[in-house]
């Protein structure tokens, strides 16, 4: 029989880490929110830059490219349209 570990379930440790939201509206703001309680830095991409984000939360507006590159964890909270339809591909997380 396998013997049991405390830490078997306990996730990972996201201080210092970087993540990337893709759709900065109001759940990507609430997100951010998170994630800077967390320690986290945040890079986000949307259609426009958030200012208000930007001072607020310490957000960093990115290229697409550039957030994928540069993040350990990536959330995508953009709706799903013809433009967004396709966004993320196996080429995109390859590069």
């Amino acid at each position: 029989m396998g013997s049991w570990s405390p830490y078997l379930l306990a996730g990972h440790d996201v201080y210092g880490k970087t993540i990337g939201i893709v759709g900065m509206g109001k759940i990507g703001e609430a997100v951010a929110r998170r994630a800077k309680g967390f320690g986290m830095e945040i890079l986000y991409h949307n259609r426009s830059q958030k200012h208000d984000a930007e001072k607020e939360l310490g957000a960093v507006y990115s290229s697409f490219e550039e957030l994928v590159a540069k993040s350990d964890y990536v959330v995508s909270l953009a709706p799903l349209t013809s433009e967004t339809r396709n966004l993320f591909t196996a080429d995109v997380f390859a590069k």
